[in-house]
């Protein structure tokens, strides 16, 4: 939704996830499994974000990658 937001008032969705704080969430959010933000990058007109999930978990369940054309 934060992502959204921002490509709704900057025309793009950013460059950086951290773009988004604090101004559209407070703190990034974390991945339980690393403790660190979801890997994001921007990829074209759109983005790719994902979650590491569970170690040793194969095929790494779908709902951890969100790909975004535009």
């Amino acid at each position: 939704m934060a992502l959204r937001r921002f490509r709704l008032d900057h025309g793009s969705y950013p460059d950086e996830l951290s773009a988004l704080a604090p101004a559209y969430v407070a703190s990034l959010p974390i991945d339980p499994f690393t403790g660190r933000p979801p890997i994001y990058a921007r990829r074209g007109a759109g983005f790719e974000l994902h979650a590491q999930g569970p170690k040793n978990r194969t095929p790494r369940p779908p709902a951890l990658d969100w790909i975004v054309e535009k």
